[in-house]
């Protein structure tokens, strides 16, 4: 096809993970299910678990999210409902726990990309997204004010518009109708949308 030259299923032989969130490595993946975070191998057979779900050391509640940092074989979790960060061996040692400077709470993803962290939150609020180093300063954030919603209740759109792709990341802002290419390097404007019947913007939501 022209999205892949080979589709493989992989059934985990551990555990039910319908519904899991999936984080792949080169050599693995993680899924983050109910019972925690799990490690299988390419062909999905159980390696280990990732700390667990507890309120102890070394444990999260489950409202987290999961990133690899491959080079230094570190696995990050992100407490949403804490702004938490705690790291793991990938033989799920528990390495340390450090305090996130976010703007914002609940973020809804978050990924590893040289040396820093990027957090993205979801589209019905102001910050589009933060990024710290690996000890939890926050180094920049992107704002922007001028959204704003009366009271109500709203539709919610998960972030799962925000891609990871090599060395860069690519960010939707449905309010802007614009892409931006994310990485080390900082941001640039990759595309614009025609707009469309269906784009959401804050004057759309207020009225609907």
């Amino acid at each position: 096809s022209d999205i892949a030259d080979k589709v493989t299923i992989i059934q985990p032989d551990s555990i039910d993970y319908k519904g899991a969130r999936i984080v792949h490595a080169s050599s693995f993946f993680l899924a983050g299910t109910e019972q925690g975070i799990l490690r299988y191998d390419k062909e999905g057979h159980f390696m280990n678990r990732i700390g667990g779900i507890g309120q102890g050391p070394g444990e999260y509640s489950r409202l987290y999210q999961m990133a690899i940092n491959e080079t230094d074989r570190i696995i990050y979790v992100y407490r949403m409902d804490t702004s938490t960060l705690l790291s793991f061996s990938y033989e799920g040692t528990f390495l340390n726990k450090y305090s996130l400077q976010l703007p914002e709470k609940w973020a809804w993803k978050f990924y590893y990309l040289k040396g820093k962290l990027y957090f993205y939150y979801s589209v019905l609020r102001s910050c589009m997204y933060a990024i710290t180093d690996t000890i939890g300063n926050l180094l920049s954030f992107k704002q922007d004010e001028s959204i704003y919603f009366a009271s109500g209740n709203y539709p919610s759109f998960p972030s799962d518009h925000i891609g990871l792709f090599g060395d860069a990341m690519l960010a939707w802002s449905q309010y802007s109708d614009t892409i931006y290419r994310i990485s080390e390097k900082g941001e640039e404007v990759l595309a614009v949308w025609g707009k469309w019947d269906k784009r959401l913007t804050p004057a759309k939501v207020e009225k609907e």
